[in-house]
């Protein structure tokens, strides 16, 4: 669970998240409008696993860096299921449309 106060409203919502461990970093793939209250980083309270913590959270735009990111996560075992991602069987995306169609949040 990912707790944030909107950038605009002022108001602390929390959300049900996936973090996913790629190479020593913490991901969260997602295309949920909330995201964009971590444009520029901001602070979030994380629970995971029974343990609360304070984690800065930068959302990452930038079609390579997205697309260095999701490449890096399915090379780790993620599959595009795992992230509510469809890719056509055969197709290897571009940089371009896995950023078109989520966004990463980088957890520190």
């Amino acid at each position: 669970m990912l707790t944030v106060t909107g950038r605009r409203t002022g108001r602390r919502f929390t959300v049900p998240v996936g973090v996913h461990e790629i190479d020593h970093q913490r991901l969260i793939f997602t295309d949920a409008p909330w995201r964009i209250n971590f444009r520029g980083g901001a602070p979030a309270q994380l629970l995971c696993a029974g343990q609360h913590s304070t984690v800065d959270v930068t959302l990452v735009e930038d079609p390579t860096e997205v697309g260095n990111l999701f490449r890096a996560a399915f090379a780790a075992g993620i599959t595009p299921a795992h992230i509510a991602l469809r890719i056509p069987t055969g197709h290897t995306p571009s940089d371009e449309e896995l950023a078109a169609h989520r966004n990463v949040l980088l957890l520190r």
